[in-house]
């Protein structure tokens, strides 16, 4: 994976827990723990989708494109 996508991933899980905190602190006035509890358990259940759905997506390109190679008519010269 390019440092872009990590980069990017890495920005999102960031905003993520920001608004999943700011959520739970403010809104719903849990206490500091549990906000930061509650707010680094939504990051890793993403984060595990998300992994899951990652190796899944390119197992599907691997796919495709092995199958796209078998179609292919082959010339010789």
């Amino acid at each position: 994976m390019n440092t872009q996508l990590k980069l990017i991933f890495t920005i999102q899980a960031v905003v993520a827990f920001v608004i999943i905190f700011a959520l739970n602190y403010f809104a719903l006035n849990l206490s500091l723990f549990w906000s930061l509890f509650w707010g680094l358990a939504f990051i890793l259940i993403v984060g595990i989708w998300a992994s899951f759905r990652l190796k899944r997506y390119r197992e599907k390109l691997k796919r495709d494109s092995e199958e796209k190679v078998q179609k292919e008519p082959k010339t010789d010269g």
